[in-house]
């Protein structure tokens, strides 16, 4: 709020509102499953001595409704290269970032993503991108 400019959340009660909607679908139909999946599955001897997991099958029971709901959101996502509004938003860059960051871990985008492959693509190519480069 204090530099409004690129505006990421909305210009307007409305547009705020829709980009509250997406990140928040997102977070909820993407993340918590996804993340839960990895620390039951991949990430389970760094997470398990830390925290309660569910069990290896839940995680891959989680993992596999993530990756259904990647399906959904590219669906939702379309020919767009945005989520929310025609432009870059905080619900883009919350999708964005997320993916890289499991990239960073080994995972991949489910089959039947080809919308979010090309979304992930062209916003890596934005300056601020360049740290997922620098990570790999």
């Amino acid at each position: 709020e204090l530099l409004p400019s690129p505006n990421l959340f909305g210009a307007s009660p409305v547009e705020r509102a829709q980009v509250r909607k997406w990140a928040r679908l997102f977070d909820q139909e993407v993340v918590v499953p996804m993340t839960m999946g990895f620390r039951a599955g991949a990430g389970r001897p760094m997470f398990a001595p830390r925290m309660s997991v569910v069990s290896p099958e839940a995680g891959a029971e989680l993992s596999a409704m993530a990756d259904e709901k990647w399906r959904m959101f590219d669906g939702f996502l379309g020919e767009s290269y945005h989520i929310a509004l025609s432009r870059f938003t905080f619900a883009d860059l919350l999708i964005f970032a997320f993916a890289n960051f499991g990239f960073t871990v080994g995972w991949k985008l489910p089959e039947g993503t080809g919308n979010l492959a090309r979304f992930v693509a062209t916003h890596n190519q934005r300056d601020c991108a360049a740290i997922w480069q620098e990570a790999q």
